[in-house]
């Protein structure tokens, strides 16, 4: 059932409709900075016992194992029964986990429900992202599929804001509400895709979704619908295969900057500030609580989440990357100075300031670039046939490293220290900011032919001002 609401500005109520979910990413990777500490509280802990420091490792990172299976699954539905009913189900990761939750005294449960919420976490990044592009028009399809990170930002904000003043049931029912109230609305107001209806042959029910997102006259629709099956026949092109991603030099470029763009990601430290931010502040000698402080740092994300999608097409995709790692690094190795001296026993009182402005500059630039334009990118530059089976692969080993990433954070600063970690971090994003500035072109303004022709070395990239790369001189 779709209620018949139409019109121009319906879009800009559809979109948000579908980033209800988004909501639900972003409060499922901030879970554990509130519900760690209860869990590892023996008289708060709804296992009755305080859990060790392994299981909670294994709480904090299985969802990055069900990231692997979730785009492949949801991939699959999507082409079989359509965009909307997979939007439908894509409820199902979110709710069932949150219900298992608020209920849970087995440590197992928690395992699986984890791994759960990470296949629903890493399809919502595919499929609602795909949705959306499909029914936005040319003009707002660039702000239209970057909400997202915004509303996974506003998860994050309601996670730290609830979380720490509930018990873990009451938390857990509310997350449940969530996606509960985005299924509701997408069954009683979100139309099929135009272009999956166009697809299966269905003209009259594309003339009818066309009618309520858009509300186009008829003369509109049919022009409409004349250029979806243009675009459709003119992307009917043979699949590749897994050699094939190693068969040119565009290929190999891409593979591997993808790779590379990914691992960046997972490594930089921005992953683990979300999910253990309360811990964070915990070992800082802030006059704030630690709670208030993650409020603060949620706050924070919510208000840099747009600063991307606005600026990168001004800018560039390249000088936004560059501005967000070096970025990192300042804010990285302030949180490392702070650590390493307060493990020394040195008086900060004059600096409980430090940490909680350190980790506001590491998620404004985290949201100027490396939280959502890796992706981007790899869409850009990776050639037409290559990039379902490339971006499967790379999401894959972009899991697996995150999976690491987060696994063995505990053990690390119980080694290290979190100043030792955050000085790693800081190197890591230093080596790849220098990789970066000598191999990655800039692709803002240019088509896929002209990409592909500078990765392959035929075409002199005019907007890279970084120092000529050997990589793209070289013809195929």
């Amino acid at each position: 059932m779709t209620v018949r609401m139409c019109g121009t500005k319906f879009i800009y109520l559809l979109v948000p409709i579908v980033n209800i979910v988004s909501i639900s990413v972003g409060t499922s990777i901030s879970w554990p900075s509130s519900q760690l500490p209860k869990l590892e509280d023996a008289d708060e802990s709804p296992l009755g016992r305080a859990i060790t420091d392994n299981e909670a490792s294994w709480i904090t990172s299985l969802y990055t194992i069900g990231g692997i299976v979730g785009p492949l699954m949801f991939g699959y539905l999507n082409d079989l029964i359509g965009p909307k009913k997979t939007l439908i189900v894509l409820s199902v990761p979110f709710i069932g986990p949150y219900l298992v939750f608020a209920f849970a005294n087995n440590i197992i449960l928690y395992y699986v429900g984890r791994f759960v919420l990470g296949i629903g976490i890493s399809s919502v990044y595919s499929i609602c992202t795909l949705y959306v592009a499909n029914i936005a028009e040319n003009k707002n399809r660039g702000l239209l599929s970057s909400a997202t990170m915004f509303f996974v930002a506003l998860g994050s904000l309601f996670s730290y804001c609830i979380g720490p003043y509930t018990s873990s049931m009451v938390f857990n029912l509310i997350l449940a509400v969530i996606p509960s109230v985005y299924l509701v609305l997408l069954i009683i107001l979100a139309p099929e895709s135009p272009r999956y209806l166009i697809k299966r042959g269905d003209i009259e029910g594309a003339t009818k979704s066309l009618e309520i997102i858009h509300g186009y006259t008829d003369d509109r629709i049919k022009k409409e619908i004349e250029d979806i099956q243009n675009s459709a026949m003119e992307k009917k092109i043979e699949g590749g295969r897994i050699t094939d991603l190693f068969s040119t030099k565009a290929a190999r470029f891409a593979f591997f900057m993808g790779i590379f763009l990914t691992t960046t990601q997972q490594l930089s430290g921005f992953g683990v500030v979300l999910t253990y931010t309360s811990q964070i502040f915990d070992a800082t000698k802030s006059k704030l609580t630690s709670s208030q402080s993650s409020i603060i740092v949620g706050v924070m994300q919510v208000l840099c989440a747009p600063i991307a999608p606005l600026f990168s097409d001004k800018f560039g995709r390249r000088i936004m990357m560059l501005f967000s790692l070096t970025g990192g690094i300042f804010s990285e190795i302030l949180l490392a100075t702070y650590f390493t001296l307060n493990d020394q026993g040195k008086n900060l009182d004059s600096v409980s300031w430090l940490p909680l402005f350190s980790m506001s500059l590491l998620m404004a630039a985290k949201y100027s670039g490396l939280a959502n334009l890796p992706w981007a990118i790899i869409a850009e530059i990776y050639p037409s046939k290559l990039k379902s089976i490339g971006s499967s692969i790379i999401n894959a080993f972009s899991n697996l490293v995150g999976f690491a990433a987060l696994y063995f954070f505990n053990g690390l600063v119980d080694s290290i220290g979190l100043g030792g970690m955050f000085y790693l971090y800081s190197c890591l994003m230093a080596v790849a900011t220098v990789i970066l500035y000598t191999t990655l072109p800039e692709t803002k303004g240019k088509s896929f032919e002209e990409i592909q022709d500078i990765i392959s070395g035929h075409k002199k990239n005019s907007n890279n001002t970084g120092m000529e790369n050997p990589a793209f001189s070289e013809k195929e």
